[in-house]
């Protein structure tokens, strides 16, 4: 916490067939207070992107990376549901922007 980097544990890897069991554990590995302590107040949604995600007043919630043992499966599906006093905590949720290195990676 010294540095703003927090470790929580994300939803699991679950299988994609059934039975859909929980086959792992996953990570998160938060820089959202280090980022926001060295930029200052979150920045918009390039307009680009939100012309793709829709309309709303789009900030960046968290930024970090998941983590899983090599060869998961992927995360068990879920919502991010954030709230405060401006969004009521039952109608917010976050698009999820992933990347990966190469065209070639494994990326759960």
């Amino acid at each position: 916490k010294p540095f703003g980097v927090q470790v929580y544990a994300g939803p699991c890897s679950s299988q994609q067939e059934s039975p859909y069991e929980d086959t792992g554990p996953r990570f998160y590995v938060s820089i959202t207070k280090a980022a926001l302590e060295h930029f200052g107040d979150a920045p918009p949604m390039p307009k680009e992107l939100a012309a793709v995600v829709g309309p709303g007043d789009w900030r960046v919630r968290g930024l970090g990376w998941a983590l899983a043992p090599p060869h998961s499966d992927p995360q068990v599906l879920h919502a991010d549901l954030w709230g405060g006093p401006r969004h009521p905590r039952r109608t917010v949720r976050f698009p999820h922007l992933l990347w990966k290195p190469g065209f070639l990676s494994n990326c759960t």
